[in-house]
């Protein structure tokens, strides 16, 4: 945990796969990525079914994103990590994030 505190307090970019548009009150897939920006962090929406979000268009997927993020903030289904995982491991090593963060209980 301490590691994740040291890696989030020095990111200035997270990608946020599965990030909501804020428009249902009280989900963490949009109050945790607004709360990253109120820190000043650069927030990615990676969501398909959302134009944008925080003023940052988003996009369908990780390899879509045109700057890379320093982590990957994923708010998917347990089922859905497999196939995230795979599209992180083909990215181009410069283009991959170097950590990975996954809610609690995937």
């Amino acid at each position: 945990m301490e590691r994740l505190a040291d890696e989030v307090r020095d990111a200035k970019i997270v990608a946020v796969v599965g990030m909501t548009d804020g428009k249902k009150p009280g989900r963490p897939s949009f109050e945790i990525p607004e709360m990253l920006q109120s820190r000043g962090i650069r927030v990615l929406p990676v969501n398909p079914m959302i134009p944008e979000a925080l003023g940052e268009k988003s996009v369908a997927s990780l390899a879509e994103l045109a700057v890379v993020p320093d982590i990957v903030d994923i708010f998917r289904k347990p089922e859905a990590i497999p196939e995230i995982a795979d599209e992180l491991l083909a990215l181009p090593k410069e283009k991959r994030a170097k950590t990975v963060w996954l809610q609690t209980g995937i």
